[in-house]
């Protein structure tokens, strides 16, 4: 009887290890795509928040507050000039 049991223990502890190592695979397999995902995520965020890529996204935008901002400071000083004479 002593022995079916350590037979017994040898097979279900084999099946244990086999269900661990599939399990331990099927994690890496899991880390190495959450990485990969992050590394690309990671990058597409440098992208979006790098200054050229901002300007040249959002030119229009850029350029019609550089106008309104030189208009108004050109207005300022050209009354300050004005107002001295």
């Amino acid at each position: 009887m002593a022995a079916k049991r350590s037979w017994r223990q040898a097979v279900n502890s084999a099946k244990d290890i086999t269900e661990l190592e599939a399990q331990a695979k099927d994690d890496r397999e899991r880390l190495r795509l959450s990485a990969e995902d992050m590394r690309r995520k990671i990058d597409l965020t440098k992208k979006k928040i790098n200054p050229s890529s901002l300007a040249r996204d959002h030119f229009a935008t850029a350029s019609g507050i550089a106008i309104v901002v030189g208009l108004a400071v050109g207005y300022r000083v050209s009354t300050f000039f004005a107002t001295t004479n």
